[in-house]
């Protein structure tokens, strides 16, 4: 009774009063409240007095000490009790060996398990489970379904845990086949419309990727529970179609409560939607008390604002929440680094260690992917040698993010090295690679190394090539690997189409753009509203604005990055106030502007003259819409303040700003000065580009000329006699920068009035 009652301590007294004249059953009943309460030491004392006094043990005996194993003993002991089981005749019992069978997989020692499995005389459903269980576990989809099937074939039926369980084996598109044969098998069991096997195939073609099943399946169900509205609402928002996600979330609450798990899942779609309003209602129906004790939530709420960039809101929560865990760290850290503020990434980087948070492998990746952003390859070395010689360093994930790294800090060896020196290589390091090469214009060598690769059926790696190419702004090479690519039977995605798009970059391969446009057509993604985006963009970039105007007007929903397009098309033709029109139409519309929307903004000021707009504009990014200026923000008010003469303004813009001016920056002041023919602040900007790109003869170029402008014509001719000295040399130079007398000096002949780089 006091057993049952889960009473210890009255259990033990009684037991230790009557225990001569005990029976086994009583030492069962003992021993297994003992594991039951947490006290595994006290259950094999009594197990081993059990033994002292000449009782034998049954199944019921070793059954919770096996299992106790896992949580409060070692491997070791467990080894031990398996021992004293083949001593008896309980080796051939299937509750004690299926019991054995758990507690392997448990401690990862699979070769053991399967031993133990095999050699068992008879295996029931609940044996099976365990096995496929166990590898389920461990990530050993694969064998996982194949002792499925191998069940199967020994008339072993599944029970309805098997099913959920082998289901869960299904984790990826590449397992999608055998989740619909999985799910015909279920059919065929007529356990189909069980609400638990329902939700697990839900679940299964989820994770696949299959979302038009999961919905038939979901739709096909007699019942749904509060798991199952979680189930479809987390399909969606892993899928890419967090507005559908969003949909089906308010809808379920006309009858069920949401709770932790819904609100997450609405949290995530809302961060890939890009929907901040939708992410703070949310927000905002959170009370703190729920947040209290659930870093779960906490970081999905910062995530959310991460994603809609809002920085500072995701701060604001970290700083509020009581409970930070690693993966709190990490997804603060992860916003810092995709809003490219590598150094506060860094900061948090090492605030987390401070704060006895010792950083795993998304860290790392996190921390990498800061440095390249920063350009801090120091830091990143050292990094690197933090984990050089440990086993994480092993990882294809980590070593994919040190590649990066060393790729766009344009270390290419040391990128070469780290690929070389993988022993594993798979889509993501082959990409990666791919884009190194890209990023350093070693187009050829990445084309190779593409050639190279036997298996290419990954759309991800043509994706890659093809955004190579774009990067290279190579549009023809990106349509013939389209074309390829088609012929190889290989079925474009998004990516493809959004990559080929970003290849034409002008009027001049505008047929390019046509022509994928009419691909688009063709695979039915015009649809899309990423791919409608693009296409959008693209024909804003190749000067065809009526194209453009047209596809942005047949937009059943117009998100941020349609309107920054169409802002941007505007800008390049030099329709500042026109762009001026689409962004004050688009706040009307209740569209919050980001950093790339006012780029835009300022560049169609810049392009069109309107200095006063402009200048409006850039205070209320930072007053109306909290947004801290970036560098580009900053090199577009300073060519706009050029273009007008204003100097001074400009001085004063770039001793204030907040980010150190960059080659650009310095560049478009000093053709400014050499403009408006301002010696001192020409000096001050060339001094300045010679210690940023010292490798460079622009400025020296742009200097002369300014110099020459005013008459200062020795000091022209020193300038670039000081270039030659340095060996620079420019590739193209526009002969109006140039005083004749110099030409000589640059090569430059003159023949009939044209002139001539030698």
């Amino acid at each position: 009774m006091y057993c049952k009652c889960s009473c210890l301590e009255d259990a033990c007294a009684v037991f230790r009063s009557f225990h001569i004249h005990l029976v086994v059953p009583a030492w069962n009943s003992i021993i297994k409240l003992q594991v039951k309460k947490g006290k595994s030491n006290c259950a094999l004392q009594f197990y081993d007095q059990m033994l002292t006094e000449g009782f034998i043990p049954t199944s019921f005996t070793y059954t919770p000490l096996i299992s106790a194993c896992t949580s409060q003993f070692s491997l070791s002991e467990g080894c031990r009790l398996h021992a004293r089981v083949n001593a008896t005749e309980l080796r051939a019992d299937v509750v004690v060996g299926t019991a054995l069978v758990v507690m392997y997989g448990k401690f990862g020692s699979l070769d053991r398990m399967r031993f133990m499995f095999d050699t068992m005389p008879f295996r029931d459903a609940l044996c099976w489970t365990a096995l496929i269980s166990a590898y389920v576990h461990h990530g050993k989809s694969k064998i996982a379904l194949e002792a499925f099937f191998l069940m199967e074939r020994e008339n072993v039926s599944p029970i309805k845990v098997t099913f959920i369980t082998i289901l869960s084996a299904c984790s990826s598109k590449e397992f999608l086949s055998a989740g619909k044969e999985l799910h015909a098998y279920i059919k065929r069991s007529g356990v189909e419309s069980d609400i638990n096997i329902a939700n697990a195939l839900l679940s299964m073609y989820g994770r696949c990727g299959s979302v038009e099943s999961a919905r038939l399946v979901f739709d096909s169900m007699q019942e749904w529970n509060l798991i199952s509205w979680n189930a479809i609402i987390t399909v969606y928002a892993q899928n890419e179609k967090g507005a559908e996600a969003l949909c089906i979330a308010y809808h379920m609450q006309q009858s069920i409560l949401p709770d932790d798990i819904t609100l997450v899942s609405m949290l995530d779609a809302c961060a890939s939607l890009g929907a901040l309003s939708d992410g703070m209602r949310i927000h905002a129906c959170i009370s703190t008390s729920r947040l209290e004790g659930n870093p779960t939530l906490g970081n999905a709420i910062i995530n959310m604002y991460g994603k809609c960039n809002k920085p500072e809101k995701a701060v604001e929560v970290f700083d509020a929440m009581k409970e930070h865990d690693a993966v709190t760290w990490n997804t603060l850290i992860s916003v810092f680094t995709n809003q490219e503020n590598g150094g506060k990434a860094l900061q948090l980087f090492y605030h987390m260690q401070q704060e006895g948070f010792m950083p795993n492998r998304i860290t790392f990746v996190s921390a990498f992917s800061a440095c390249a952003g920063q350009r801090a390859l120091f830091i990143g070395k050292r990094i690197h040698a933090l984990i050089a010689n440990n086993s994480i360093a092993q990882d294809v994930v980590l070593g994919t993010a040190i590649l990066n790294m060393y790729g766009k800090s344009h270390m290419l060896s040391f990128a070469c090295q780290i690929f070389n020196l993988m022993p594993v290589k798979n889509v993501v390091c082959w990409t990666a690679m791919i884009s190194a090469y890209a990023q350093n214009e070693k187009i050829k060598e990445a084309v190779s190394l593409f050639h190279s690769i036997e298996m290419k059926q990954d759309v991800v790696l043509w994706n890659s090539m093809l955004a190579a190419f774009s990067q290279n702004q190579l549009a023809n090479s990106s349509l013939i690997l389209f074309e390829q690519m088609l012929q190889e039977g290989i079925a474009p995605n998004r990516a493809t189409f959004v990559s080929s798009l970003d290849a034409c970059t002008s009027e001049v391969i505008l047929k390019d753009g046509k022509h994928f446009h009419s691909r688009i057509r063709g695979a039915s993604f015009e649809q899309d509203t990423i791919v409608e985006n693009s296409l959008i963009a693209m024909y804003g970039r190749c000067g065809s604005l009526d194209v453009a105007c047209e596809l942005f007007g047949q937009l059943q929903k117009r998100n941020l990055f349609a309107w920054s397009s169409m802002i941007a098309a505007y800008a390049q033709r030099g329709l500042g106030k026109e762009a001026l029109g689409v962004f004050t139409q688009m706040q009307q519309e209740g569209i919050v502007p980001d950093e790339i929307t006012f780029v835009n903004v300022l560049s169609a000021c810049s392009h069109a003259g309107l200095v006063h707009e402009g200048c409006e504009q850039f205070t209320s990014m930072q007053d109306d819409y909290g947004i801290t200026p970036t560098i580009d923000h900053y090199n577009c008010m300073i060519d706009l303040l050029g273009r007008s003469g204003q100097l001074d303004e400009i001085e004063r813009l770039i001793i204030n700003m907040k980010v150190p001016p960059t080659a650009i920056s310095w560049l478009t002041f000093l053709s400014a000065c050499r403009n408006n023919k301002d010696v001192r602040r020409g000096v001050w900007a060339a001094e300045s580009l010679f210690k940023v790109d010292p490798n460079d003869a622009t400025p020296y170029i742009l200097l002369s000329s300014l110099y020459a402008a005013v008459g200062r014509l020795n000091d022209a001719t020193d300038v670039i006699l000081r270039m030659n000295c340095k060996g620079l040399r420019c590739e193209t130079i526009d002969p109006g920068d140039v005083h004749p007398t110099l030409y000589p000096l640059l090569g430059l002949k003159q023949i009939h009035g044209d002139v001539f780089l030698c």
